[in-house]
């Protein structure tokens, strides 16, 4: 009961305890969304299935559903639908990458991080130079060069992702005499450090995710980058932030996760 109490008192006294309730309700949005609208595909899809129930009024009754499901999502903070927005599509990149080989995956993951990186640049290039970073323009510059950092890292990660370090040596050993059979594995020493440097680049972009994260949970404090609550006028970029950093830190968590995982035969 203490411990209970103990950890409730910190949620309260974070302020997070709004969030965690307003992600809830997003959630429970999302959900009741997804059932109305596979009331209508199963209906469309799979029209020989018996079916107990009747649904009133279809297809009238799950479009009003899930219209107002969307509808009530505007009076929702806009963190919470930044945030809420980017785990829904993390369900549905995983979902799609069940579908795909492996290599297939990992230029996708890559290209992701890629496109996220650049989100990232246009973001602090819109606050530097038409926000001036806010009302407090000194933590909200350094926080900005510590995500051009992350950044740089994440360009490198990305690659690395995209293009193993190790089938890169094999195909440029081979068009030079190198290797001379396709499955020859690589000497065991370039194999060791290929590993370790890719190794070395996962756990930089690793620790990059919970920076974004803290980075997300500042703004939405209203200490760096802009005003709590933000006005009308920065709302916009406001989401847009807090959305380019959620997929930041999605992206640094799987090029980190491949990287880690990542493994060469030993010749």
């Amino acid at each position: 009961m203490a411990l209970s109490a103990a950890v409730a008192a910190a949620f309260a006294l974070s302020g997070i305890a709004h969030f965690l309730a307003g992600a809830a309700s997003f959630g429970f949005l999302i959900g009741l969304l997804m059932v109305n609208l596979s009331v209508i595909l199963l209906r469309r899809r799979r029209r020989y299935l018996a079916r107990e129930f009747k649904v009133p009024f279809y297809p009238l009754t799950p479009l009003l559903a899930a219209s107002a499901c969307l509808a009530l999502t505007y009076f929702m903070d806009p963190i919470v639908l930044a945030i809420g927005s980017a785990v829904a599509v993390i369900g549905i990149i995983g979902f799609l990458f069940e579908l795909i080989t492996v290599r297939a995956r990992e230029a996708a993951i890559g290209g992701f991080s890629l496109a996220s990186y650049l989100a990232i640049l246009l973001i602090l290039y819109l606050l530097q130079n038409y926000l001036g970073f806010g009302p407090n323009s000194g933590p909200s510059r350094a926080v900005a060069n510590t995500l051009m950092a992350l950044c740089v890292l994440q360009a490198v990660g990305s690659f690395l992702t995209a293009i193993p370090l190790g089938e890169l040596y094999i195909t440029i050993a081979r068009k030079i005499g190198g290797i001379e059979e396709p499955s020859t594995p690589m000497p065991a020493r370039v194999a060791k450090l290929i590993s370790g440097l890719e190794a070395t680049m996962g756990l930089l972009q690793a620790l990059s995710v919970p920076v974004a994260v803290a980075t997300i949970y500042q703004i939405y404090r209203g200490k760096i980058f802009f005003p709590s609550p933000p006005g009308p006028q920065v709302l916009p970029i406001f989401v847009l932030t807090c959305l380019a950093l959620a997929f930041f830190a999605l992206a640094n968590a799987m090029c980190a996760t491949i990287l880690l995982r990542r493994r060469y035969a030993l010749g």
